[in-house]
């Protein structure tokens, strides 16, 4: 018998939960939208923000430490992918002190034990750092790690024609950040140098998430139900959502689109963003669980 508790769940079970539970959070967010849209008021909306989204967030960002640190448990420290699993854990503990900086501590929300902190400007960009390029960054040093594993074991793949599509849809969006850095906005960075670290998000997402998607192939993808595979297209798909909401709320402040236009996409694509972080973690557990199991039956087995 197997004394770790997790392994009494059912295989699947982990990721699935997550990804339905997320499922059923943004749909009855976008009916409170809907609603609103159509003429009703918006308190609705904003009291889904300011409660039920922002433990969304927070529960989303502490499964994702957990899991990663579970799966980070079952590898030891000589060996390659211990370093990868631990840069995820770190990852997913940074994501979670952002959003309790960013969406608690210093938001407008009945959550916030400290209201004398609600708009507190520099305390609450250092948590939206935090939740962007501090969690990326760490995902990219895992993502490396991985890569460098898979290939020295000699695997190998090519990426199909929709991960060049995905790739090459994130990529000219980065490229164009890269342009208005260097000629719409030079003077302003130029006084204000530090105000750069706000745009270095989105290369660190387009870089992890090429590779998020190469360690998906490498795996194998979805063939043969391979969880490992699968972990990594969900922080591909993590990473594809997030830089989806970037995308949205440059299309606000360039004046393509207004607020209340982008709404859709700018306040609701950060949950399935921040449950695909969580899955991918949560699948790699499954994979652990899976082996365990095998090891379980292969002893129990009559000789």
């Amino acid at each position: 018998m197997l004394s770790d508790p997790l392994a009494r769940l059912r295989p699947k079970s982990l990721s699935a939960w997550i990804l339905a539970l997320a499922a059923l959070h943004v749909a009855a967010g976008v009916v409170l939208w809907v609603a609103w849209r159509l003429g009703g008021p918006f308190e609705p909306v904003q009291w889904y923000f300011d409660g039920p989204g922002a433990l969304a967030l927070l529960g989303f960002a502490l499964a994702e430490t957990a899991l990663a640190a579970y799966a980070w448990s079952s590898f030891t420290w000589d060996q390659p992918m211990w370093a990868a699993w631990g840069s995820l854990t770190l990852g997913g503990a940074v994501r979670t002190a952002g959003v309790v900086i960013a969406h608690i501590l210093t938001a407008r929300t009945w959550l916030n034990p400290i209201p004398a902190w609600n708009g507190r400007e520099p305390l609450h960009e250092i948590g939206l750092m935090l939740t962007g390029p501090g969690h990326v960054l760490f995902v990219l040093l895992a993502m490396g790690i991985a890569f460098q594993v898979y290939w020295s074991e000699g695997w190998r793949a090519r990426l199909r024609w929709v991960d060049w599509a995905i790739i090459g849809a994130v990529g000219v969006y980065v490229a164009r950040q890269v342009w208005e850095l260097l000629f719409l906005y030079r003077e302003e960075f130029l006084r204000e140098p530090w105000k750069v670290v706000n745009w270095v998000t989105d290369p660190l997402i387009f870089l992890s998430l090429c590779l998020a998607l190469l360690l998906y192939r490498m795996s194998g993808g979805f063939r043969h139900g391979g969880l490992v595979g699968r972990c990594w297209a969900m922080y591909a798909a993590g990473l594809f959502f997030s830089s989806g909401g970037d995308m949205g709320m440059w299309l606000v402040y360039s004046g393509r689109l207004t607020w209340d236009q982008a709404s859709l996409i700018t306040w609701y694509i950060w949950y399935p963003a921040a449950a695909a972080y969580a899955a991918g973690p949560a699948l790699q557990v499954e994979a652990v669980l899976a082996v365990r199991r095998a090891w379980a039956a292969a002893l129990n087995a009559p000789r």
